[in-house]
C-alpha cells in the first residue's frame, strides 16, 4: 500500500506537508518520507513473502466468482483451486 501526499502550498494557498508512507502486506511501514520535503525513495518488495503471507489466510480459500458487465471472474485466483494463494 503506497499513500502518498505533496508538500508546499498549492494555487489555493493550501499547505501539503507529504505523509507520504510505504507499507508492506502486513502493515509494516516500509519507507517514510521526511514531512514537508521532497523525497525520491526506493524500496525492494519481495513477492515471495506475499505469496507466503497470503497462503497463512485460511478465508482466501472461500474464493467466489462474480461478474461485472462482461468481464467473468469465475475462476479463482492462480492457485487457488488447490487451496494455495498465489497471486
Amino acid at each position: 500500500m503506497l499513500g502518498v501526499n505533496r508538500v508546499g502550498t498549492d494555487g489555493n494557498g493550501i499547505a501539503h506537508s507529504g505523509h507520504t508512507d510505504l507499507f508492506d502486506f502486513a502493515g509494516k511501514t516500509l519507507l517514510r518520507a521526511p514531512d514537508g520535503e521532497e523525497a525520491v525513495m526506493m524500496a525492494d518488495l519481495d513477492p515471495d513473502a506475499l505469496k507466503f503471507y497470503r497462503r497463512q489466510l485460511p478465508f482466501l480459500r472461500d474464493w467466489d466468482g462474480f461478474a461485472i458487465n462482461s468481464m467473468n471472474f469465475n475462476t479463482s485466483p492462480s492457485g487457488m483451486n488447490n487451496k494455495e494463494v498465489d497471486f
